[in-house]
């Protein structure tokens, strides 16, 4: 082989093709650092063994902060990310040049989208986070089935939101980042390993627990 096409080959093999943070990171769903696979089960700490069927939330507010303390807002506008569309499961950076500091963003969707009647794109009620009986947006909606859960057919049903009062289920996440950050990782094992399946099946309404688990799936995210 000709040695100059040899160094290129090289230098082809070294470059990392993959996508910068400059450009967004894409999002991984996990467990246990795992990739969430359909129909695959899955063993918590305490011993449930569940598979998940669909795994939904919102982010919004995104924003990036420099190491000076800078902040630059990536978008507003809540988007929603859902395991079974693999469009979405990217956050896109917007031209935003992100280097060394801190990815900051909103887990749900604010009070204002909330309560003006925001139906468009990624809040369209047609999507199935948007609770009629109660005008507001489900932030996190995880369901999946497991023998340890004691309802018809063993499904678990986590729908968690709220918005007002001492039923605000909104969370902020801020994890460091850097200008070769490629992912945005998200272990639904801390979330899992933190309750029991035979006692807590199912969340579908405003309260203290879905606040208390907004809060355990905010510890779920990282960027490696």
């Amino acid at each position: 082989m000709n040695l100059s096409w040899l160094l290129i080959l090289c230098l082809f093999s070294q470059f990392n093709w993959g996508q910068s943070a400059q450009d967004g990171l894409s999002i991984q769903l996990l467990f246990e650092n795992q990739p969430l696979e359909k129909e695959k089960q899955y063993i918590t700490q305490s011993g449930d063994t569940l598979t998940f069927d669909k795994v939904k939330f919102y982010i919004s507010n995104v924003e990036y902060i420099d190491t000076k303390g800078n902040s630059t807002t990536i978008h507003e506008y809540p988007q929603l990310i859902d395991w079974d569309k693999p469009e979405s499961l990217k956050l896109d950076f917007n031209s935003v040049a992100v280097k060394e500091g801190w990815l900051q963003f909103t887990l749900g969707v604010p009070l204002e989208y909330n309560t003006n009647g925001a139906f468009d794109g990624d809040l369209d009620p047609v999507l199935g986070m948007y609770w009629a009986w109660q005008s507001g947006y489900i932030f996190i909606k995880m369901e999946g089935h497991s023998p340890s859960a004691p309802t018809l057919k063993h499904k678990f049903q986590f729908h968690l939101g709220g918005y007002a009062g001492a039923m605000n289920a909104l969370t902020q996440v801020k994890l460091p980042i850097h200008e070769q950050s490629k992912s945005l990782t998200v272990d639904l094992a801390p979330f899992f390993n933190a309750i029991q399946l035979q006692t807590t099946p199912t969340i579908m309404v405003p309260g203290s627990q879905a606040v208390t688990l907004s809060q355990t799936f905010n510890s779920c995210f990282r960027i490696p």
